[in-house]
Formats: C-alpha cells, structure tokens, sequence
C-alpha cells in the first residue's frame, strides 16, 4: 500500500505545481495578472485540490476482498488549505484539510512571527512548535525555487496563441459580486508531453529531498519507507504510462488586475502492457484556486497562544510513531 500512496501524492504534487502558471487581451495581460497576483502582502486564500481515481481491473481481480476494500478506500484524494495572511509582519493562519483511505483531518497552523510556527491537531490540547527539526533534512532544498522553477518552464511552454480572453462577467465569492475577465488556456498536446518530460526531469533532480518528505509522512502514518530505487521506480513507471486526455484551464482576472479565481480540471488515461500492468485506468485532478481580501489588513488572532500548552514537534513525532 505505500507505493500506491506514494502515486496519490506524486500525483496530487504534479497537479498543485501546475496552479497559477497560465500565461495570459490576452497572453501578456495574464501574464501581469500573474505576477501582481503573486506579490499580494495581505489577504486571504484557498486552494482545494480533489483527485478522483478509478483502478485497473486486472489488478483488483488479483486481490482478496480485503485488499480490494482497502484499496477502493483510496479513490479519492482530497486536500484543501486556507490561508489568511500578512506578509508584511510574517504572519498567517492556515486552516488544512486533508482526506484519504476514507479517512479526514483537520489540522491548523499559526504563524505569529519569521520563525515561529505551531501547529495544532483536533485531537491534541497542545501545541507543537515546528522548528528547524521538523524541515527536511538532507540537500539544501528551496520548495519554492523548486516550485518557481516548473512554473517557469510551464509558462516558457506557452505561446499567445494558446491563451483565449473571454467575456466580462461577475464572480461571487467572500467579497461579494466581483466584476472580472474570463480567461483561459489551451496547450496542445505536443506542448503537454513538453512539459510533463521537464517535469518529470525536475522531480528526479530533487529526488533526495523529495522522497525525504515523503518519508517524513510515512512514517507519521505508516512507519513505512521507499528507497532510492522505490522512487525511480514509481515517477517513471508513473509518467511512462500516464496521457492527459484532457487538460482544461480557466481564472478570472477582477478589474486591479488580480487572479481572484481559478480552475484546472487534468483528465489522465494510463495504460499496461506486459512489462508493467498499472494501478490507475483513469485518474479526474480538480484544482481550484480563490483569492479575496486582497491587500486588507487581516485580523489575525493569536490569543489562543497564550495560556495554550506549547510542546516541540519532537514529541508528535515520537506519538505517531508508536501508534
């Protein structure tokens, strides 16, 4: 079952690096969306992500009742944050949400101050700090150069002919009716394979750090591990026998030039042959991004900090472990 997981969240991770990176009356006007977006310093955000997948019949046959339950368990992947924010002071509540193997977690994080942090689990009455111990450890890693890095190929892949504007319309959301420009994005597919060989390159780069992180989550929810070798393994089997079929892209862009809400809908059809039979037959990625709020202060409470029970994160983890 660990490298079934490891696929849900290789998959989840390409999805969300693919957020935010359309290219824009028309490309270059998105373009300015994008990079006014990106330097907000106060608001509010949520972005959702729901991955739908159905298996490979051929393989369920294989497995007893049990293990066919379990693994039905995991046809659907759900992971959602929200985040009100103040750059400019270093400060951010994170509500999370996350659902898999037919099981759900809310967690929250506080960000009071650069360096301060602490996380609180539903069922836990302390906090856990996170300091420098709970980062991954290994080769100096930056997830948003990472992050920044795919962004940049994706947008490079983009051409003006591949972005569409559409027509005004109103957008409702926390803020209210929201006048705002539709705009879209069409890569062909050749453009697609492009991108998805980059990708596929970057995550094989970053392998030590990587799969260190996931490790990290392993052990918080199984005490299992992958190998090097496991990750190679698992990425090019995975994005060898993935085609997206379907590959749509949508924001809208309110009258100060902000992205305020977007959409991608991925469709992913996977096929078998006789040195590999895989796991997924079709797999539905939907990710949905909102932003409101924009540059208004926000009234960030951390008074529950102050009389609450503050731990280091050392001992959640030595908790989970033993569970």
């Amino acid at each position: 079952m660990k490298k079934i997981s490891m696929l849900m969240t290789v998959m989840a991770m390409i999805a969300m690096m693919a957020t935010g990176c359309m290219g824009g009356e028309g490309y270059e006007d998105y373009l300015g969306a994008v990079d006014k977006t990106e330097a907000i310093q106060s608001g509010a955000s949520q972005i959702e992500v729901v991955v739908e997948s159905t298996f490979n019949e051929a393989i369920l046959s294989e497995l007893s009742a049990d293990e066919r339950k379990k693994l039905e368990q995991l046809k659907t992947y759900e992971f959602k944050l929200e985040n009100h924010f103040n750059h400019k002071v270093d400060q951010s509540i994170y509500d999370i949400f996350y659902y898999n193997n037919n099981l759900g977690m809310d967690l929250k994080l506080y960000q009071r101050a650069e360096g301060e942090m602490f996380l609180k689990l539903p069922f836990m009455s302390a906090f856990y700090e996170v300091d420098d111990s709970f980062q991954t450890q290994g080769e100096p890693f930056d997830l948003e150069a990472f992050a920044t890095g795919v962004n940049e190929s994706w947008t490079a892949m983009l051409k003006s002919e591949n972005i569409f504007v559409g027509e005004k319309t109103i957008v409702k959301n926390e803020d209210g009716e929201v006048k705002a420009t539709l705009f879209s994005v069409k890569p062909t597919s050749a453009q697609l394979d492009i991108f998805m060989r980059q990708l596929r390159t970057e995550i094989l780069d970053n392998k030590t750090v990587l799969l260190d992180a996931f490790n990290k989550l392993q052990s918080q929810n199984e005490g299992a591990a992958l190998s090097d070798e496991d990750f190679d393994i698992i990425v090019n089997a995975l994005f060898n026998s993935m085609v997206i079929q379907r590959y749509e892209e949508t924001a809208y862009v309110d009258l100060d030039g902000y992205i305020i809400d977007e959409q991608i809908i991925i469709e992913i059809e996977y096929t078998s042959n006789d040195n590999f039979n895989n796991l997924f037959k079709h797999q539905t990625i939907t990710i949905q991004t909102k932003k409101w709020d924009i540059e208004r202060e926000q009234e960030l409470d951390f008074s529950v900090l102050d009389s609450a029970e503050i731990l280091p994160i050392s001992e959640l983890e030595e908790w989970s472990v033993n569970q």
